[in-house]
């Protein structure tokens, strides 16, 4: 489920997405993947990031907790 992601980290033509007990490893890039779920609570914050704006508790200068 979309709202149990906690973040979606990419490498190469790999997401893993993880959420508070597991991680999975998709091939998808995070470009394909950030178009999937477009108009939802994710967010790209970086080229290798995307996080669910509905686990942010803090953001900081240069960090999201």
């Amino acid at each position: 489920m979309l709202k149990d992601i906690l973040f979606v980290e990419a490498d190469s033509c790999y997401c893993t997405i993880v959420t508070e007990h597991t991680r999975h490893t998709i091939v998808s890039t995070l470009k394909k993947f950030d178009a999937a779920v477009s108009g939802t609570h994710m967010m790209r914050i970086h080229r290798s990031y995307m996080i669910n704006l509905q686990h942010i508790s803090k953001i900081g200068d240069a960090s999201v907790y």
